[in-house]
């Protein structure tokens, strides 16, 4: 019984083991892409500032100029922070 048991804490602890490796390396893959994605748009998208009798407007375009978002200055700045903020302050 006894080594049946040891037996059992074995297999356990191999389980647990491969668990863990498989948590850690979705993790790293998971991180690696949404990392590729932001790097990806970030050399897609270009910044056009506007600027006209009521103030700063940014826009951001794609490549081919499509229009992906448009706005006040300040409204910009807080929305790219606050989507991209943990990738830049790594």
């Amino acid at each position: 019984m006894a080594e049946l048991i040891i037996l059992a804490l074995d297999v356990l602890q191999k389980y647990q083991r491969t668990e863990e490796q498989h948590y850690v390396t979705s993790y790293v893959q998971i991180a690696l892409r949404d990392y590729e994605t932001w790097q990806f748009d970030h050399e897609q998208a270009f910044t056009l500032q506007i600027k006209t009798k009521g103030g700063a407007y940014l826009c951001i375009t794609n490549m081919d100029q499509t229009i992906i978002w448009c706005g006040r200055s300040t409204e910009m700045s807080s929305a790219v922070t606050s989507t991209y903020d943990e990738w830049d302050n790594m």
